[in-house]
């Protein structure tokens, strides 16, 4: 990876999804000068041309795109086959509280990823969750979605940085951590089945050595070990979050039954979910 992701926080500001309207040309110039935030777009739709830093650049339903401030982008859309895309403003935020806007010699402003749809994908989710703010939630409520979109966000931001990163074919340790990124992926699609390390390791190709050391290396935790860790963090947000029967949260984890799910929550957490949930909020299904 080119940025110190390790190091920054991302923070959403606001984000939607644009359809530019058909029969008109739209020239139209961003003086990002006078914004003080980061700006990623994902197209679907549409050509245009954008005048970026390095001149200008032709831009298509392929396009990710990442504006910051200090250069006005002026964008031409072809009136026949008008722009669509996902907006996302942002911040990179440092450990001290100031923020960080990368120059292109750190991270390009044009990506090239060979994974569009699901970085598109990613974005819609984004603008999906971030949506839940606007209807009757409490501000503790408000700021938790906001995380959480966060969290997305930075998830897409890294992997996007990954992907751009291997075009270069010198750059094995982007492979790798591409590769860890896809895995946790992988991994949490469907909670309810505990893919083996096999199976998981041969779908990328590798033996299952060489899979668990490069996802251990990534993550700082094995494979098994990870998969667990989301179930227990999906859990915990369905103890407090619904009103599902500790029965029915165990089996849409893919637990066997209710006991080895407390069992195993209590293990990792100190206590039985039953009281996890009456400390946070629910009062039923106490194991």
């Amino acid at each position: 990876m080119r940025l110190d992701w390790d190091h920054l926080e991302v923070r959403l500001s606001a984000c939607g999804y644009s359809q530019w309207e058909r029969g008109v040309r739209c020239s139209i110039t961003w003086p990002r000068s006078s914004v003080g935030d980061n700006d990623i777009w994902i197209f679907n739709a549409g050509n245009a041309v954008m005048d970026m830093r390095n001149g200008k650049i032709r831009l298509d339903k392929d396009s990710i795109i990442w504006m910051r401030p200090g250069h006005e982008y002026k964008v031409d859309q072809d009136p026949d086959d008008p722009i669509g895309h996902v907006f996302i403003h942002f911040r990179l935020i440092r450990p001290d509280g100031s923020d960080y806007f990368p120059d292109i010699a750190e991270i390009p402003e044009v990506f090239e990823c060979f994974n569009h749809a699901h970085w598109h994908a990613m974005g819609r989710n984004i603008v999906r969750i971030m949506n839940l703010t606007k209807r009757d939630q409490s501000p503790g409520q408000d700021a938790d979605i906001r995380k959480t979109a966060s969290v997305l966000l930075k998830s897409l931001l890294m992997g996007i940085d990954l992907c751009d990163a291997l075009a270069r074919p010198d750059n094995a340790a982007a492979r790798t951590n591409m590769i860890a990124i896809q895995a946790a992926e992988y991994f949490s699609d469907d909670l309810r089945n505990f893919q083996p390390i096999e199976a998981a390791a041969r779908h990328f190709g590798l033996s299952r050595n060489h899979f668990t050391r490069i996802f251990t290396a990534f993550w700082h935790m094995p494979p098994q070990e990870y998969l667990i860790a989301q179930r227990i963090r999906r859990a915990r947000h369905l103890l407090v979050n619904s009103d599902s029967t500790l029965e029915e949260i165990a089996a849409s984890l893919g637990y066997s039954d209710r006991f080895f799910f407390a069992r195993q929550f209590k293990e990792k957490t100190g206590i039985p979910p039953g009281v996890y949930r009456s400390r946070n909020g629910r009062k039923r299904n106490s194991p």
